[in-house]
């Protein structure tokens, strides 16, 4: 999908230029299901893919930890129940609220394609991201992550930002009210605690959310693109500088603040 390829360029450059490691771990896809392409629905090619890799879609115990846990990922949006393709780490939640009252059936949902930036476990393979992305509608929204070796300042962040604690996790939400348009939310949690991997890690992630690009504009999709996922990822940073400010520099800044 093309789209990727540009996301994934835009990254590479303003990783380059921010001496950054920001990484995509999380795509995020609208399925329309009734939707025909290729004499096929959505979900009809959706599971032709399946089938071709040898895969099934599996009905997740709406009862279970994971499910509550996947919920909590979707942020605010809803769902009426999710599957799972057979040992990958993808998923395709049905939304509520959004069902047909001719077939009594859910139109759409949302295609997770999680754990592409991980340590303790090889990713989907690009392939088979790329078979699934053809099936959706576009993709909705991105979680971008940045992974340091060193503990964050968290002290420094719940100062700036408001933020509410899940279990070992801190989230930032509501964000436009800070001026981040396009970041749906933040969590920062310890990586190598939730892995159980065998060196230091923490993890600070993003939810960015993309622009309709089929929506008509006076510039280009290239350049809709660009912008707004640039802007998001500008916005990011001043949440990581704030997770990397040193106890050292939080005194020189005070002692400058007082000074004025």
């Amino acid at each position: 999908m093309q789209i990727i390829s540009e996301i994934q360029a835009i990254l590479t450059i303003f990783n380059k230029q921010n001496n950054l490691n920001l990484a995509i771990d999380t795509i995020n896809a609208n399925i329309i299901k009734s939707n025909i392409s290729q004499n096929k629905t959505k979900l009809e090619q959706l599971h032709e893919v399946a089938t071709k890799n040898g895969l099934k879609w599996q009905k997740l115990n709406a009862k279970s930890l994971f499910y509550n846990e996947f919920k909590k990922h979707l942020n605010k949006l809803t769902i009426n129940n999710a599957y799972k393709l057979s040992n990958e780490s993808v998923y395709l939640a049905n939304r509520t609220n959004h069902k047909d009252k001719t077939t009594n059936r859910y139109k759409t949902a949302l295609l997770v394609i999680y754990g592409l930036k991980q340590y303790h476990k090889p990713p989907t393979s690009q392939k088979l991201i790329n078979e699934l992305l053809k099936c959706s509608n576009g993709i909705k929204s991105l979680d971008i992550c940045f992974d340091s070796s060193k503990p964050f300042n968290i002290k420094a962040l719940k100062q700036h930002y408001k933020t509410s604690d899940y279990k070992s996790t801190i989230y930032l939400n509501n964000l436009k009210s800070y001026g981040f348009a396009n970041i749906d939310k933040v969590c920062v949690y310890d990586k190598r605690a939730k892995n159980e991997l065998n060196k230091t890690l923490y993890r600070a992630e993003a939810t960015i959310s993309l622009p309709n690009l089929k929506e008509k504009s006076q510039i280009t999709k290239k350049e809709r693109l660009e912008l707004v996922f640039l802007k998001a990822l500008e916005d990011f940073k001043i949440i990581i500088d704030t997770l990397q400010t040193t106890q050292k520099n939080q005194t020189k800044k005070r002692l400058k603040n007082s000074q004025k």
